[in-house]
């Protein structure tokens, strides 16, 4: 599976740009994670430190993270779980790229951190943020093809929550999600009707305790959102 996010260079310099400008760094499905301290790769056949420019190094110990501030007052839709973004603060990027091929695997129950957002806009498309940075932890429970996702969101100063059931189709790396907490409209993908909530389509990949699912909408940019398990 072509790597997009830990393997292409020009992506690892424009994600850098971003955090610098005030933004983030976002995450394909199976990318090597990015050493704070260095801003390098942690292996892969690609990541030649050989030729890595010094300076990249050194302006990379110096950007700041995002900041995502204490929520003021109760979350949004409380009710639906009592799970709480604890999660790392995340800085959403647009990457102007084919979105990583899904690869499917073997979902795993647990608690699990968002630790990269990356919106995929193909070749030619929008690059940058990609709106205000965010903490999300979701816990998954389930087995076999019946799953719940229990999720907790922190985003300028607000708080929520949302519950859905997911349902896993085949072998292929299909979910199908329904949001049954608030229940109607709770993803802007999903969208609603008479019945309550639509069911959503996602694809993920997992692997080495990390979970990426991808958002394909009907049209507009890819969304992918990967996750460590605590």
């Amino acid at each position: 599976m072509r790597d997009v996010v830990g393997r292409d260079r020009r992506c690892r310099a424009l994600i850098v740009a971003v955090i610098v400008a005030g933004g983030g760094c976002g995450g394909g499905s199976a990318s090597a994670p990015i050493d704070a301290a260095t801003g390098d790769n942690d292996g892969g056949a690609l990541d030649d430190d050989a030729n890595d420019d010094p300076n990249d190094d050194a302006s990379a110990a110096d950007i700041p993270p995002p900041v995502c501030p204490a929520a003021l007052g109760e979350p949004a839709n409380a009710a639906c779980n009592d799970v709480v973004a604890t999660g790392p603060c995340v800085a959403p990027v647009m990457i102007d790229s084919e979105p990583p091929v899904t690869a499917g695997g073997a979902l795993v129950a647990g608690t699990y951190d968002l630790t990269e957002r990356i919106l995929f806009t193909y070749a030619g498309g929008a690059t940058g943020p990609a709106g205000e940075p965010l903490a999300q932890t979701m816990v998954l429970s389930g087995s076999g093809t019946d799953w719940s996702l229990n999720l907790a969101d922190l985003s300028a100063a607000t708080a929520s929550r949302q519950t859905m059931t997911v349902t896993l189709v085949g072998s292929g790396g299909l979910l199908r999600a329904t949001a049954t907490c608030p229940g109607s409209g709770a993803d802007a993908d999903a969208g609603a009707d008479a019945g309550g909530a639509a069911p959503m389509t996602l694809y993920f990949t997992t692997a080495d305790r990390m979970l990426t699912l991808h958002h394909f909408a009907s049209s507009g940019p890819v969304r992918s959102d990967t996750y460590v398990m605590r």
